[in-house]
């Protein structure tokens, strides 16, 4: 599926798509409920809200968010060989962010103020910016890890940084808000 310029999909409770390829770029997504897959090859979204319940995006290979995903009572799962979100996207959720990629993952402007942020994967590099979450999991089995960047990041509760070996940037402070 590909998309053109300016659509909107809006489904009154859930949402639901799957196909090999999903090119949603200009499109937007609003529903109770979204799970989308591309379970052949790539995902590209732009801007995707979620109401009430949760937001799953998976692809097999590359799932780039170019716009504002969502989950505003729920939480998100980004799932795909490589995840990536363009200068402009971000993602919000009042609940936890699960991401899982097996190569690659670079994420900003993520916020999950009341939940975690759980980053699993990242073979050949993990890279985050611009994040303010409740508690922020990393994690990467991975031997040896590329590289590990975090930057401007505010956790309020917790940070766990875990791998097999670990090359760590560190670029940012643990703060404590009460």
């Amino acid at each position: 599926m590909t998309s053109g310029s300016g659509y909107t999909i809006n489904a009154g409770s859930s949402l639901w798509m799957q196909a090999a390829s999903l090119d949603l770029d200009q499109v937007t997504l609003t529903a109770d409920s979204i799970y989308v897959n591309a379970n052949g090859s790539r995902l590209t979204v732009d801007d995707v809200t979620a109401f009430n319940g949760s937001l799953n995006l998976l692809a097999t290979s590359a799932l780039t968010a170019k716009g504002k995903i969502q989950a505003l009572a729920g939480d998100i799962l980004l799932d795909a060989n490589i995840v990536t979100m363009e200068a402009n996207a971000s993602l919000n959720t009042a609940g936890s962010v699960a991401v899982n990629g097996t190569n690659q993952i670079s994420l900003s402007e993520v916020i999950a103020l009341s939940g975690t942020l759980a980053v699993n994967g990242g073979t050949t590099g993990i890279n985050l910016h611009g994040l303010t979450v409740n508690n922020l999991l990393v994690n990467s089995d991975s031997s040896p890890l590329v590289d590990v960047t975090i930057g401007d990041v505010i956790v309020n509760n917790q940070a766990i940084v875990k791998s097999q070996t670990l090359e760590l940037t560190m670029l940012f402070q643990v703060e404590h808000l009460i």
